[in-house]
Parts: structure tokens; C-alpha cells; sequence
């Protein structure tokens, strides 16, 4: 039973984000929290030590930006999937994570759930959320 369940960690300074992702997160008996950390460094350790199936990072770190813990992820862990979840609406930095190896971008504020883009990404697809597409099409147009 235990083999079937998404290990899933989150990096996310704000106590409180950690607090609603969990919950999002937990309402799906088929997600198992491995740990949880405030800062990049804590992040990849916890990356190195427990071996999660997917990370949901913030950008906004107080020790290091998003990206930067992506890039150490990918080195050691690259098949595991990562969120980028921000509270930036900031349209040229979502292309920029968009751009990235991030298997998916959400915006905080976002209604789709965590859960349902975690299990659409598993099927082997990325995801960047619908209601910021429009927005990134305007910006390749400028």
C-alpha cells in the first residue's frame, strides 16, 4: 500500500502557504508529506534524505530563489517532479519558470488543486496554469 503513495515535499517560507498545501495535499489519501522546509538549503537535504516523488517550491526564498533549488534538484534527483508555486503574478517571471525544467507553474492564488496537477503530471505531461496562458501568448507577441 505504502509503495503506491506520492511522497511530496514542500519548500515554502511562509509558514502559512506550507499550512494550505498540506491540506490540499491530504485530502487525497493517495499523498504522503515526507517533510517540509523554510529555506533552499533545508529543502535539499530534506531532497537528498527523504527522496520525494514530487517537491512544490516556492520561488521566494529568503536564502535562495526558486530556480536555483531547482537546478540542485535536478542534479540530484532529476526525475522528480517539481511545482513551482509562487505568489508572483509577475508575467515575464512565469515565463521564465515556464521555461524552465519545472514540471509545472502555479500561481498561489491558483483554484486548481495541487492534486489534480500533481496526478496530471504523472502521466507523463507538464502543466502551466490556463487562466496565465492568454497572458504569456501577449507577452511573446510585445
Amino acid at each position: 500500500m505504502g509503495e503506491n503513495l506520492v511522497k511530496t515535499l514542500i519548500i515554502d517560507d511562509q509558514r502559512l502557504s506550507r499550512m494550505f498545501i498540506k491540506h490540499d495535499l491530504l485530502d487525497d489519501s493517495r499523498m504522503l508529506i515526507v517533510g517540509e522546509a523554510a529555506t533552499g538549503v533545508q529543502g535539499l537535504r530534506l531532497v537528498e534524505k527523504r527522496k520525494p516523488d514530487v517537491v512544490v517550491l516556492d520561488y521566494y526564498l529568503a536564502d535562495m530563489n526558486g530556480l536555483d533549488v531547482l537546478q540542485q534538484i535536478r542534479r540530484v534527483r532529476p526525475s522528480t517532479i517539481v511545482i513551482m508555486h509562487t505568489a508572483s503574478e509577475d508575467i515575464e517571471l512565469l515565463s521564465e519558470l515556464q521555461h524552465s525544467s519545472a514540471n509545472a507553474v502555479m500561481t498561489k492564488g491558483s483554484y486548481f488543486s495541487l492534486v489534480e496537477v500533481i496526478h496530471f503530471i504523472k502521466s507523463g505531461r507538464r502543466y502551466f496554469q490556463p487562466n496565465l496562458v492568454h497572458e504569456l501568448v501577449d507577452l511573446c507577441r510585445k
